[in-house]
């Protein structure tokens, strides 16, 4: 079980990030489904103006856990890096190990499930996609009120970043 987890690991996370890269570096959905400042150097100005950490940072408007209260007028929930940062073979690095990661867990799962042919490792695996990719998406929907085009985005490439992964565990888990 050991070398099937590990060969699944591997190759579903190698799958996953080889997906990842061409739907956010090729394919134009994502940037189509986000939108831009008018003035970047007077956003960045009123952000670093206003911050209160200069680490990475979550930040709410309104500031939710001050219990401020929303008085109307623009929500944001921003990812926020105020010293910025760079593309780096690192960060290539670290993806296709969280990928990897990610894939031991759905390998793990696949294999604890028992199903004894590729297309039931598959429908099972696009189940948890779904839900996984309906679950991290749909909240930030309701909540914070990600446009539809973003959501919907989000749930798509989520769900096929899973099911290209779980194309090869389906077969590496047999």
């Amino acid at each position: 079980m050991t070398s099937k987890l590990i060969k699944s690991a591997l190759l579903g996370g190698l799958a996953a990030f080889l997906w990842v890269s061409l739907s956010w570096m090729v394919l134009p959905w994502h940037k189509n489904s986000i939108g831009y400042f008018k003035d970047d150097e007077a956003v960045r100005a009123c952000l670093l103006e206003n911050i209160t950490s200069m680490d990475k940072v979550v930040y709410s408007l309104p500031a939710m856990h001050q219990g401020k209260k929303d008085k109307g007028g623009p929500r944001a929930l921003i990812a926020l890096s105020p010293k910025g940062g760079k593309f780096s073979p690192i960060k290539l690095l670290k993806e296709y190990c969280l990928d990897s990661v990610l894939a031991l867990i759905m390998a793990y799962l696949v294999i604890q499930a028992k199903q004894d042919t590729y297309t039931k490792r598959l429908k099972f695996i696009a189940a948890i996609a779904l839900v996984a990719s309906l679950w991290a998406n749909i909240p930030n929907w309701n909540w914070w009120g990600f446009a539809v085009d973003y959501t919907l985005v989000g749930i798509a490439d989520g769900f096929l970043t899973l099911f290209i992964a779980g194309l090869v565990i389906a077969k590496t888990t047999k």
